[in-house]
This record gives C-alpha cells, structure tokens and sequence, in this order.
C-alpha cells in the first residue's frame, strides 16, 4: 500500500455504522500506517479489528497492539504440502525418504518454495530428483528468488544491501551477531543495518541457540549470492566471489581487479587441484574478507598451493583472513596486518608468522592457528593490546608461548591442546601479569613454577593481576599438580583438564571459582579425589577416571555429569536439590546432558537406591517445570536391579499397555516416563546395544493408529582395549529419564502433551485424539540373545507433579 486512496468519503461515512474487520496487504510505510489508523481509528465501531501485513517490523512498531510474526510450516504441514504437489497423493509414491527429507530441509517452511519445487519434481524419476537437488545446492530456482528478491529490494539504502550481500556471501551457518560486527566494522552503520535486516526478516534470532546467535536461512542465502554473481558476467568485476568455481579462475589466472572486496569460499566444492598465481592479489587493493575454508582440515583429494608462494602484496584493509591449510611458511613479507581484527590459519604450513616487526595490532582480537604442526615460534604479540582469543591447539612444534603473550589483559580464551613440545619456564618464575601463571597450566609443575614468587597475599591478587580469562583448556598436557592460585580466576567459566595422566588432585581453592560452570577431567586416570566444587558448576566430566574413589557433595546445579567407567567409585556422600530460584538461572542446555554411571560397579547401595533416584526423578521434574521436552531428555544410567518405587506400575517383559482415562490429552497431562531393566550376561562388548521404543496412538486429524518412535543407546562399544564390560551385571535403564546397568539403570521420558509437536516418522502431530490405550514395545533385533528385559516400570506425571 502507498496511498489512502481506497478510503474515499463514502466509505468514511458508513464505518461507524458497522463493526468492521479492515486487512490492509503489504504496507511498507510507517507514516501512511499511522495516518490510516489515525483516520480509521475513531471511526469504527467497538469490536473492530484492522489486520495490517508487512515485510517491515519496524512499520508495525508504534502503532500496532500486538504484532504477530508468521511462522514457517512445521517438519509436518511441510511434508504433506511438498508430497500434495510432488506426488497429487499422499504418503508420497517415491520410497526414498532422504531425498524428500532434503527438499524439505532446502525450502525450510517456505510455502511457495514447497509448492514451487514440488510442481517442478512432479513425475520425474529418481535419477532426475538427484540432479535437480545437486543443481539446487548452487542455483536457486527463479520463481523462488524473484519473490524473495523483492525483501532486498525495499532495503532502506545500499548501506544495508551491501551488509546483507556481505552476511550472505561470509557465513554457511549462524553466526554470533556480536562477531559478526566485529568482522563488518569498516561499515560505521553495521549495528543499525543488521537491526533493519532482522526487521525485515532477511537474518532472524536462532530458536535454539543462545540469544546472540543470527541466522539466515539457505534461500535467502542463496538469493543473496545469486546477486553477488548477476553483479558482472567477468568474475573479476564482482564485488564479492562466494563461488569456488569463480573464485579458484580468477586466483590461478590473476583476473582480480579493485572491485573485489570480498572472497569465500569452501575448498570442498573444488573439483581439480588448485595453483594460485604468485601475483593473484596485486590488484586486490580493497580487499577486506578472505575465507579460504574447509569442513575438515584433516584435508581434501584436491588442494589449493602457492607454487611460488605470494608476492609481496596483500590487501592492508583485510579485516578478516582464514586460509585453512594455508601452504606457506609464512605470511607475505610487507603485508601490513594492522586492520586484521581474525586472523586464522588452521592446519597450516607456517613455521611463523612473519619475520618483520609490525608497529600495531590494535585491531586484532582472534588467532586461530590450530594443527598448524611446523610452527615453532609465536611473534611479539604485545602490540595487540585487544587480542580475546588466541587457539594453538595441535601445534605440536611450538616450544614457547610466554613471551609473545604477555600483557595480554583482554585474553579471555587460550587452548594449548596437544602442544607437547612446550618446554618448562622455569626462567620466567618472576614475571608478573596475570596470564603468567595461567597459559602455562599445561606444562609439568609449571603453574607452581610462575605462582608461588608472586603471589604473596590473596589481597594483592586483584589488584595486580587482569581477571579476564573465561576459558581455559589444558587437555593432553602433562600436568602433575595444579597449584592453589587457580582458584584466583573468578571470571573462568570452562576449564578442560582431560587427559591429563598425570594429573593426582586439585586444589581446595578450585572452589573459589565463582563462575566455573564447566569441569572436563576425563581420562585423568591418576586422579583419586576430588575438592568441594563451585556451586555454580552445570557439567561435570569424570569418563575413566579409574584412580577416583569417592566424591564429595556434589553442586546441587550439576545436571550434566559423565562418570562412565570410573572402576573404583565407591560412593558419592551428598548431592543435595538445588532450590527453586536458582533453577531460573540456570543454562538449561546442560539438561540435555546425560547423567552416567555406567561401569561403575563399586558405588555403595546408598548411592545406588537413594542419591542417583533422587536425582534421576529431580531432573525429570525439573525439565517439565521449565518446558525443557527435547529428544534427549532424560537419560540417566548407572547400576542397579531394582526399579525404583517411584515407578509406580511395574511388570516384566518387553511390553506395557497403559490404559489412560477418557479425555486424558488435556493441560494436566505432562508426559510419560518409562524405566527398564536389563540383564546383560550374555551383552558382546564389541557390539552397541539400542533399545528403540514404540509408541502407538491415534489423533485428531485422522483416525489412523501413529506410531512415535525414539531409541537411546544402552551399551557403547569399548572405547578401548582396557575398557572392558564386565559379563555378570545388571543394568537398569531409565529411558526418556533415565539409564544404568546388572548394576546400570535408563530411564526415558515421552512427551505427547496436547500442546506439544512430537515427529511421529514422517509426521508431526500437533494434537492427539482421546485414545485410552498406549502400547509401548522395547525391542532391538539383537536383544533376545544378547541380554534379557527384567522388568521395567512407568509412571504418569500430571500437573500436580510439580
């Protein structure tokens, strides 16, 4: 709409006369909005109702009572829309369900893209189903992307267009929106740009990821790249290159001019090796993204090389620079890095950086030079007073970290994995700052090495040391002890010390990390104790821990905790409920994580019977009070053979049939759980054992009999050589809550409340008709000779349970 020329007098006459429901379509102006619903409002009888649609929140704000966002079809609506014009039938006639499966992931609830796509593979066979989904990979359909082109079109300014191609051409996945201003800074307009593209829809907020993270979905992805390549038909002409077909042409044959500001692209799609010219930069002079990447830097068939390596040139307004497996030694000698804010260069063949002095590095806040395995030596980096980040994980050459990192006071994240040459600082046993005695953690004794000489009280530390870093990971290193003054990091949230086989205790102080939400210790096969741990703690990681013979009290927030084959656990002495309010708090991810101890075998009867049931049914309830239903809800293992009481109907064999009350599907109705118990003398320990569940039911939309299907894996295989299952145990499994074994418990909890969407196959249903009877059936095709079903229980949770 762009004029009130519809609402002539006659029609203002009449409007107080009726109770009225007005629509207006497609409004892309704020004023003329507000200037209708000002002439409207004071008109119309009590009762009416104006609906007004836009691609622009913005438009909507300020005038508007409620504003709705029209949501995308669901996993179900989609598949029944693609197969109605696909196939005129539904089930559909073709038996491959990955590739409809792929359709559907591709059109990501877009209506017209389902109906667009599912006209244009009506009766075709399944050879050209594959080549349409190849050729969809790179090329949208047009009848699509003139559609969703007209969203771009109405961008405000060539400011919010070029941020939009940018985000479209830069990232595959979603991205943290704080990130991705970091990279986009050259634009002074970046913020408010990427506010309007949210308003228009163009990125959205992640439903599922934490609240900072963006995304914007393969269709409008590709409709922003299709732009990108109709921009000139000579690759080298373009702005932006996000193809790698277009991109490889113009670095092996040097066509690249002074438009090109920005290269991406997956090594991945290249189907021949790679030879960049040694000149292919030296008319780039605006470049500021490259991203050469890859999947996995474990390498590809074909390669991108540097022959002759690069000359001298390489753009000095590069923002951002990542050349996975980069084929170089070092960077090229007068390249200015003084506007990089990441420079990553994983998988490389650097053996440094560069052999020059750089003046400034004041941009520069992420190093990522992971598995970067002939690098010896990291340059001064002093002159990057920004720098938060910094990965040298697998750098397995580097001998010395301390010097270059120095005074370093932003450093919030440094992961040392696997750098096995870094040799002991004794030397440096007097410096001061605060990662002195931090980045070094890794390295034998080396933290009592750089500590103890400074830290004379627990007064001064504040004082003289920056409190910045959050993560910290030390997985591989050869650690014996970690000296007292790690508890002196209030601000560190992760610490990974896994695999540290030397490894024999922690510090008492470790409880004074007041923000230490994640503790990895898996694999400190020497650890026997552990100290009072922080209150705040969510994930605990003990896996094959085989020295650790008890536990203390347990934080009470701790949902997450994997103890698996912890051989000489014997008890844990309390693990207390943690109180309402401070659930509210809590990153409820870590009820995802399970709660194992599987192979435990020594663990005392109280904390078998008493303290791990408790805290199975404590985190089923928790879940439900706070809406947290997803697929891996609930499981739990540990040993045991007895269903615990508050299972309240129990029963042998593989089957349960549930009679429910009429008209049962209501608010009161929360979800089913369901334990299990196994015997599992004859369980093969080189074989997984599954145990999938069947759920049958009817519902509202048809009266055809649903089946829900989920499975959860009981017994892994051996991790291994000297991780052996022992014969003679019971395991009891609690599934859909929680799990164990002839001494290990799983048990699961269902979700088919009214209100919830459970993928019932290929379906999703929404509603579920009153159908008194659920038959549940265990089953795996291994299961009769491999190990026996005890017995097993369940339990109906209304909503008095909470």
């Amino acid at each position: 709409m762009d004029s009130l020329v519809g609402a002539s007098s006659f029609i203002l006459e009449r409007l107080p006369r009726k109770k009225m429901l007005i629509v207006v379509d497609d409004v892309d102006s704020s004023i003329l909005l507000d200037t209708l619903v000002r002439e409207f409002r004071h008109r119309l009888a009590p009762g009416s109702r104006i609906i007004v649609t836009s691609r622009n929140r913005q438009v909507l704000k300020g005038v508007s009572d409620d504003i709705y966002k029209v949501q995308r079809l669901n996993s179900f609506e989609s598949f029944h829309l693609f197969c109605l014009h696909a196939f005129k039938s539904d089930p559909p006639a073709i038996d491959d369900q990955k590739m409809i499966s792929e359709v559907i992931s591709y059109a990501y609830g877009n209506p017209l893209a389902l109906k667009v796509l599912g006209f244009s593979l009506h009766s075709r066979n399944k050879e050209e189903w594959e080549s349409a989904l190849k050729k969809l990979k790179r090329f949208s359909n047009p009848d699509i992307q003139d559609v969703l082109r007209i969203s771009y079109e109405q961008l405000d300014d060539k400011g919010m267009k070029d941020t939009f191609l940018d985000i479209a051409c830069i990232f595959d996945s979603s991205f943290a929106r704080d990130y991705a201003e970091s990279i986009l800074v050259d634009n002074p307009y970046v913020k408010i740009d990427i506010t309007g593209l949210l308003d228009k829809s163009l990125i959205e907020n992640s439903e599922v990821l934490k609240d900072n993270e963006l995304l914007m979905n393969d269709l409008i992805r590709q409709m922003g790249r299709q732009i990108a390549r109709d921009e000139d038909e000579q690759p080298g002409n373009r702005c932006r290159l996000c193809d790698a077909k277009d991109a490889c042409y113009v670095l092996e044959n040097k066509t690249g001019t002074a438009a090109i500001e920005v290269i991406s692209f997956n090594m991945s799609e290249i189907t021949q090796n790679v030879r960049v010219c040694r000149s292919a930069f030296s008319n780039m002079c605006n470049l500021r993204i490259l991203k050469v990447y890859c999947d996995n830097i474990g390498g590809y068939g074909f390669k991108v090389s540097i022959p002759n390596g690069l000359d001298s040139y390489l753009s000095n307004k590069l923002r951002y620079f990542r050349w996975d497996l980069y084929p170089s030694k070092s960077l090229p000698s007068k390249f200015n890095p003084e506007n990089l804010v990441e420079l990553a260069l994983r998988g490389s063949h650097l053996e440094n950086l560069w052999n020059y002095k750089v003046q400034s590095l004041s941009m520069l806040r992420r190093i990522d030079l992971s598995y970067s395995k002939f690098l010896t030596q990291l340059p001064d980096l002093s002159r990057s007073p920004n720098l938060e980040r910094l990965n040298l994980e697998g750098c397995t050459s580097l001998v010395e970290v301390l010097s270059p990192i120095q005074n370093l006071d932003k450093l919030a994240y440094l992961n040392l994995n696997g750098c096995t040459k870094l040799k002991n600082l004794k030397d440096t046993s007097r410096s001061t700052g605060y990662l002195d005695f931090i980045l070094h953690g890794g390295i034998k004794n080396l933290l009592k090495n750089i500590c103890q000489p400074s830290l004379t009280s627990q007064a001064h530390i504040p004082q003289k040391f920056q409190v910045n870093l959050t993560c910290l990971i030390l997985s591989g290193t050869a650690i014996e002890e970690a000296d007292p003054s790690i508890g002196y990091l209030p601000g560190l949230v992760q610490l990974d010390m896994s695999y540290c086989t030397r490894l024999k205790s922690l510090p008492t102080s470790i409880c004074n990390l007041k923000s230490l939400e994640m503790l990895s210790l898996a694999f400190c096969s020497k650890l026997e104790k552990l100290p009072p741990l922080p209150s705040t703690l969510l994930h605990l990681g003990l896996y094959c821990c085989e020295s650790l013979k008890s536990l203390s009290e347990l934080p009470s927030l701790c949902f997450s905790l994997s103890a698996n084959y912890c051989k000489t656990l014997e008890k844990i002495s309390t693990w207390r409920a943690p109180l309402l309010h401070n659930m509210k708090i809590v990153n409820f991810n870590f009820f995802c994580g399970h709660i194992d101890f599987y192979g435990c075998e020594k663990l005392d009867q109280n904390t078998r019977n008493s303290i791990l049931v408790d805290r199975a049914v404590l985190k089923i309830l928790f879940r439900m009070k706070f809406g947290m239903t997803g697929p891996n809800s609930h499981d739990f293992r540990y040993p045991g053979d007895e269903i615990p009481k508050w299972f309240n109907y129990q029963t042998c064999g593989t089957s349960i049939k549930i009679m429910l009350c009429p008209n049962w599907n209501n608010a009161n109705f929360l979800g089913l759980a369901f334990c299990i118990v196994l015997d599992q003398n004859k369980t093969d320990p080189n074989i997984s054992l599954c145990i999938d569940c069947k759920l049958n039911f009817r519902t509202m939309d048809d009266d055809h009999l649903h089946e829900y299907h989920d499975s959860r894996a009981l017994l892994e295989r051996k991790l291994e050589d000297k991780i052996k299952l022992r014969r003679k145990s019971k395991t009891l499994f609690v599934h859909g809550g929680i799990f164990s074994n002839p001494g290990s418990m799983v048990m699961t909890l269902f979700w088919i409340h009214g209100d919830d969407a459970v993928l019932v196959s290929n379906c999703l249903v929404s509603h579920a008709k009153p159908f008194p009877v659920i038959f549940l059936e265990l089953f795996d095709g291994e299961l009769p000779s491999k190990c026996k079903v005890l017995r097993q229980g369940r339990r109906v949770f209304p909503q008095q349970s909470l």
